[in-house]
């Protein structure tokens, strides 16, 4: 990412960065090539558990997941 500011002002990661830092994170952890295997719960719930180390929140993200695809499909 090469922005240092981020170390003294985290909230940078929040307000200017966030969708650079998830990208980071997906990298990092292998989470494009899961999410390559399809929008199924399983592949959901796979992301979900190298994220959050567990499945607070589960139903809530497939539901979302899956109404957002739907979107992406009809557009």
């Amino acid at each position: 990412m090469g922005v240092p500011a981020v170390l003294t002002d985290p909230s940078l990661v929040e307000d200017e960065y966030a969708f650079e830092t998830a990208q980071w994170f997906f990298n990092k952890n292998g989470l494009f090539e899961l999410a390559d295997e399809g929008i199924d719960e399983g592949t959901i719930k796979k992301i979900t558990k190298k994220i959050n180390g567990g499945y607070h929140g589960l139903d809530d993200r497939i539901n979302k997941t899956k109404k957002i695809f739907r979107w992406l499909m009809d557009a």
